[in-house]
C-alpha cells in the first residue's frame, strides 16, 4: 500500500512539473509611448507584439524629451486594454508579468480590465520599453528570470 502511495505522489509531481512547464507566460515590457508583449519560454522569449502610442510618437519627432502626460492618452491605454483582452480571451497567454517605471505601473494596473488583470502575475520596477529587443532579454536575464 505505501508503494502505491508514493507512485501517487510521484505521479502527482510529476503531472504538476508538466503543469507549470506549459503555462503560457507573456512579458509586457511598457512605458508611456511603447508596449512592447513578448512571450516567455524556457530560455529566452520571443516577441508577440508591439502598440505604440500615436500621439507621443508624433510629438517625441518634435521635441526629443519624453513627455509623461501622453501616458494619459486614452487611446494608447485601450488599444493595449483591448489587445490584452483579446489575447486572454483567446487563452493566448495563462499569465503575464508588467514591466514598466514605478510612476507609470498604476496607470497601466487601472487601465487593465479586470479578468486581465487577474492574469497579471508580478510587477517588476524597470523603464526598459525603449531599449531593442536582445538588450530587454539582456535586462530580463540580469533579473534571473531566463
Amino acid at each position: 500500500m505505501k508503494h502505491a502511495q508514493e507512485k501517487t505522489s510521484k505521479n502527482h509531481k510529476a503531472e504538476s512539473a508538466a503543469k507549470n512547464s506549459a503555462l503560457k507566460t507573456w512579458i509586457v515590457v511598457a512605458n508611456g509611448h511603447t508596449a512592447k508583449i513578448y512571450k516567455k519560454h524556457d530560455v529566452g522569449m520571443e516577441a508577440v507584439g508591439k502598440v505604440l502610442n500615436k500621439k507621443a510618437h508624433q510629438h517625441q519627432k518634435s521635441l526629443p524629451h519624453k513627455n509623461p502626460d501622453h501616458l494619459h492618452d486614452p487611446a494608447y491605454l485601450q488599444e493595449l486594454v483591448a489587445w490584452l483582452d483579446e489575447a486572454a480571451a483567446g487563452d493566448h497567454f495563462d499569465e503575464f508579468i508588467l514591466v514598466a517605471a514605478p510612476e507609470t505601473r498604476e496607470h497601466f494596473r487601472n487601465a487593465f480590465s479586470e479578468s486581465t488583470r487577474a492574469r497579471m502575475t508580478s510587477e517588476v520596477d524597470k523603464d526598459i520599453a525603449d531599449l531593442e529587443d536582445h538588450e530587454i532579454h539582456k535586462e530580463l536575464c540580469d533579473a534571473c528570470w531566463f
